[in-house]
């Protein structure tokens, strides 16, 4: 990533507009969507002067799901702070991160944020030795307050970093993917992923894309909008074959807003053989048409292991 493009980025970010120039935010009360940011905003704060384990622990809901890079899905609040203390290589990270787009469900129990994460080696004194990342924040709202639900981080460590003292969380009752808020995008979930087996993943994306979307490619890309994200995703993976289910999913009180959280394997099907193990974050949205498809995408590493 170019110092342009960060710039650019820290632009969008400060004057409240996406890198597509428009406003990066849902309708919902002004309010909501301030203190939404505002609380993102502290967290990163938090994080940067307090570290990964610490800054994290205050914000996380106590069901929260953690997806760090190299580890198992991890989906309780102690679990998360226990491997984010574990993983000693954290420690020596100053993080710390830019939100780019903000959105909340009409009816103010559901928000998310993502955008650009910035990484250095302690201490973060020589700014050219940055690297860069990005993340997902799925947030609820509580007493008044925002909590995180679920947390996705790209880029923090290296994809074959080891994993220590983790172990993959228990899968969830399967009622909780088929009744409930959260069904109608476990289900939108699943028919993307027959999709992406049935068709290729390409057209799978794009067709399930709203029209501004944005996925994470692996090159470290923004990819924004259907046609954008089939064309790249065509170019990089048209020997691949892809794979995943849902294992948790959860939605706003009023249905608008939601995610899905769950495990993916991706294999190469032409040449010599590979085979990647990933756990993703999608965000969903019911469109005014009554579909529902995917806003913003991200995924990232974990151990060959399954439910």
């Amino acid at each position: 990533m170019t110092r342009a493009t960060v710039a650019l980025l820290a632009l969008a970010t400060f004057s409240g507009k996406s890198v597509t120039g428009q406003v990066a935010t849902a309708p919902a009360p002004a309010a909501l969507r301030e203190a939404l940011l505002n609380r993102d905003r502290a967290t990163s704060e938090a994080v940067r002067r307090d570290g990964l384990a610490r800054g994290l622990a205050s914000a996380f809901d106590s069901a929260a799901l953690l997806l760090l890079e190299g580890a198992p899905l991890v989906a309780e609040r102690a679990g998360a702070i226990r491997l984010l203390e574990q993983r000693a290589e954290l420690a020596a990270l100053r993080v710390q991160w830019l939100p780019l787009a903000v959105l909340v469900s009409l009816d103010g129990t559901l928000g998310v944020t993502y955008g650009m994460t910035t990484i250095a080696d302690a201490p973060a004194s020589d700014t050219t030795r940055l690297r860069f990342g990005k993340y997902i924040s799925v947030w609820r709202r509580r007493d008044g307050a925002w909590y995180l639900a679920a947390h996705l981080q790209t880029g923090l460590l290296p994809r074959d970093a080891p994993v220590t003292g983790a172990a993959p969380s228990s899968a969830p009752a399967t009622a909780q993917l088929t009744i409930g808020p959260g069904a109608r995008f476990a289900a939108a979930d699943r028919a993307f992923a027959r999709m992406a087996v049935d068709s290729g993943a390409p057209p799978a994306f794009a067709a399930f894309a709203a029209p501004t979307a944005v996925t994470f490619a692996a090159t470290g890309d923004l990819l924004i909008g259907p046609g954008a994200i089939r064309a790249r995703m065509t170019e990089n993976h048209a020997h691949t074959s892809w794979s995943w289910a849902p294992l948790f999913a959860g939605s706003s009180a009023n249905g608008e807003l939601g995610y899905t959280v769950g495990e993916a394997t991706i294999a190469n099907t032409e040449g010599e053989p590979w085979t990647f193990f990933g756990k993703y974050l999608t965000v969903w949205r019911r469109m005014a048409d009554g579909s529902v498809r995917f806003v913003v995408d991200g995924g990232n590493a974990r151990p060959p292991t399954s439910h």
